[in-house]
């Protein structure tokens, strides 16, 4: 959006009324992509770049379907000083997105249903072994992050199926060793 770098008031104002017009117009979109909740969005960011925190807030609140717009507000409240409540916000992002992420291991890798499924199903049709095993790993690292303590727990059950399709990438790779390492590796767990 033409306003925001480098700020001009001018530009922000007059992209708000284009918003405010497009909102009109919706009705009449054919484009999948774009909807009520996408300009929405758009005039929160507006208003932000302005400087009006509790416009952009008052947006994101009341067209957050399914916690679309969580983590924004969340930094929003967190500029306020209203950690609390900010708090609620990142946390309740976290969790969706832990669990989107988490939801192949119920669809047995469906790969429609999340980004690493989707992403690694595509690398290994396409025999992109690399980029599966960087995937896999830098996945399996961060989920040691959300690890508490040594009881087992669903990220277990995660890494397993990582571990699993690890193991796949490595005996493709010709990695028989490593391959092994992987299946003991999720027995384990």
């Amino acid at each position: 959006m033409q306003g925001i770098n480098p700020r001009n008031d001018k530009y922000l104002k007059r992209a708000v009324e284009l918003f405010n017009q497009a909102l009109i117009l919706i009705s009449q979109n054919n484009d999948p992509t774009i909807d009520e909740s996408v300009i929405y969005g758009q005039l929160a960011i507006l208003y932000q770049t302005m400087g009006n925190l509790d416009k952009a807030l008052e947006i994101y609140k009341n067209h957050n379907a399914s916690g679309l717009y969580n983590i924004r507000i969340g930094h929003l409240l967190a500029t306020k000083g209203d950690y609390k409540q900010a708090d609620e916000y990142l946390s309740q992002s976290l969790v969706k997105q832990l669990g989107d992420k988490m939801t192949f291991v119920a669809d047995e890798l469906d790969g429609s249903k999340t980004f690493v499924a989707g992403k690694l199903n595509c690398y290994r049709m396409t025999g992109n072994y690399d980029d599966a095993r960087a995937l896999i790993e830098s996945t399996l690292q961060e989920n040691t992050f959300y690890k508490i303590d040594d009881k087992p727990n669903v990220l277990d059950k995660f890494d397993c199926v990582l571990l699993v399709q690890l193991a796949y990438v490595e005996i493709k790779c010709g990695n028989k060793e490593k391959s092994k390492k992987c299946m003991k590796k999720a027995v384990k767990k």
